[in-house]
């Protein structure tokens, strides 16, 4: 499998804010592409996966997470959006995705409602930094 290389969070922020202030980028454009880009990393890493859970915080990667589990579930993936962190605290184009999660068939879960007993920090052999 090829290596890929990832950028650090305040090259990431750089780069958004780059594309939408100076390339007029809509920061939900940008929040799609980088959904798709994971979600095809998963697919081609995990082929297989029909279950599939989603791990979203309140930030604009968080809001990645409600776009890719949406793509997810409209190829008939059985998916589980879980929210790590307090909703009222979601922002933005994150904000407006959580929203839209809220209202599809990928209702998001809070961590304590999953009934998840497996540790957080197991589940990242299985996944995909977005």
């Amino acid at each position: 499998m090829p290596t890929i290389d990832f950028y650090t969070a305040a090259q990431s922020r750089a780069i958004d804010r780059y594309a939408i202030e100076t390339q007029k980028q809509p920061g939900l454009l940008l929040m799609k592409r980088a959904a798709y880009f994971a979600y095809q990393t998963l697919k081609e890493t995990q082929p297989d996966a029909e279950k599939i859970v989603v791990l979203c915080g309140g930030g604009n990667n968080g809001g990645d997470g409600w776009v890719l589990a949406q793509y997810a579930l409209l190829e008939g993936r059985q998916v589980t959006a879980v929210l790590l962190g307090d909703e009222t605290k979601i922002r933005g184009d994150a904000s407006q995705r959580y929203r839209s999660s809220k209202r599809s068939a990928c209702r998001p879960l809070p961590l304590t409602a999953t009934g998840y007993r497996m540790p957080i920090s197991s589940w990242t052999r299985f996944s995909v930094p977005a």
